[in-house]
């Protein structure tokens, strides 16, 4: 396994995480806005920037590819 496989299973292993982590957040936010203690906003802050976060770590994957093998 060279390198490059490794980091993006480093990589995926991290968005992996981090996807199970903003599930999470998600159901506290479901929560919250049924016990009436966070606001929709704080819910969009939140789920955004997870997003981000997922988002990030999948630019670092495809920036391993070399580029004729972008699809």
């Amino acid at each position: 396994m060279d390198a490059t496989v490794q980091k993006a299973i480093v990589d995926l292993t991290q968005l992996k995480q981090s996807m199970q982590n903003g599930i999470g957040q998600v159901n506290d936010c479901i929560e919250g806005l049924r016990s009436g203690k966070m606001r929709v906003v704080d819910c969009t802050e939140t789920i955004e920037k997870m997003t981000n976060v997922c988002r990030n770590t999948l630019i670092n994957v495809e920036r391993l590819l070399p580029e004729e093998e972008d699809v």
